[in-house]
């Protein structure tokens, strides 16, 4: 993060790596996957991510459908 605010303050921001995030979350969104989940999931640590996968496992096991909440089901 500091390296884009260093960026942007000096006026010297690498818009190749800005373009490069850019095109990978179009790309992302387009096949159907959260590209905030994946920048997440690449970001943390596994230690961190699991926890957050079984959660989400679980959840969606619990619901029996992906994205709907146990309260729709009532």
């Amino acid at each position: 993060m500091s390296y884009i605010i260093k960026g942007i303050l000096d006026r010297r921001l690498p818009w190749a790596l800005v373009l490069l995030g850019v095109m990978i979350a179009v790309t992302l969104e387009m096949c159907a996957v959260s590209s905030l989940a994946f920048a997440v999931g690449v970001y943390l640590p596994l230690a961190s991510s699991a926890p957050i996968f079984i959660g989400a496992w679980f959840a969606g096991s619990w619901t029996g459908a992906p994205g709907r909440s146990w309260r729709t089901l009532k």
